[in-house]
């Protein structure tokens, strides 16, 4: 008998809004792209959100990479979901149907933390133009000058509390030292140099990480706090930086209060 011919999915702009949403994250908690769906108006309750999300996932768009019963489970897009999206005209030059990237489970902490970070920050603070680690890699693989390096978020952040601009601001996520320590010299040169964003955040697991990082880099580019104090204090999270051989102490608010 013949096999029946699996039709292609029917996806309105919402449907494919989502899907982009956990290409872009590479590994998306459910959580979080619950809350992002009811933020952004995609979906007014839980149920049709996960109604949505099945609908991609019975289509063989996104596939669950863990599940946490009771919990949350984590999405991953397929290579037919990949595939779609191109076919659909919107594609992502660091991340194509060829690409090992799916298969990384290890990237998955790494992820879910940077979607925490997000999450929080276009809450509370109203980041806008969010860019994942993915996007920030495709823009420089189209434009070699966008970014000095391929961070692993960008963002706006308004400051209208201050009367002033906002400012974009790169995220960098060190959940372990490098092995190499002098890539941190190399990194630091590297941000020396960059002009598309006011400064970058190194957000480290642990508070022990951040004097021998900083060490190396020798820049008053990067600013340091740790992921606890972030998701803790939100804009009141203390940040560590370097001026000279002294670390000063600020906030992220005097931060963004005082760039120009």
């Amino acid at each position: 008998m013949a096999k029946k011919k699996v039709a292609e999915p029917t996806l309105n702009a919402q449907d494919i809004e989502l899907l982009i949403r956990i290409r872009n994250g590479r590994f998306v908690k459910s959580t979080h792209l619950c809350d992002a769906a009811l933020r952004l108006g995609i979906a007014k309750t839980k149920p049709p959100l996960y109604t949505r999300v099945g609908k991609l996932i019975n289509s063989g768009l996104v596939e669950v990479a863990e599940e946490h019963p009771g919990k949350f489970s984590v999405y991953v897009i397929t290579k037919s979901g990949l595939q779609f999206l191109h076919d659909q005209g919107n594609r992502l030059a660091s991340l194509t149907v060829n690409s090992d990237a799916l298969s990384m489970r290890d990237q998955i902490p790494h992820a879910l933390m940077l979607g925490e970070i997000r999450g929080r920050w276009e809450t509370e603070l109203g980041a806008q133009q969010w860019m994942t680690d993915l996007e920030v890699a495709a823009a420089n693989l189209e434009d070699e000058t966008a970014f000095q390096k391929n961070y692993d978020s960008v963002c706006r952040l308004p400051r209208t509390k201050w009367q002033k601009q906002p400012i974009r601001v790169a995220i960098e996520y060190e959940r372990t030292r490098k092995y190499d320590a002098s890539r941190y010299s190399d990194i630091g040169q590297l941000i020396r140099q960059e002009t598309a964003v006011s400064f970058v955040l190194y957000v480290c697991e642990l508070q022990s990480m951040i004097p021998p990082i900083m060490d190396e880099m020798k820049t008053g580019c990067v600013v340091f706090t740790t992921a606890h104090a972030l998701l803790t204090h939100g804009i009141n999270c203390p940040l560590f930086f370097w001026k000279g051989p002294v670390v000063l102490l600020s906030h992220l608010a005097e931060v963004l209060a005082a760039m120009p």
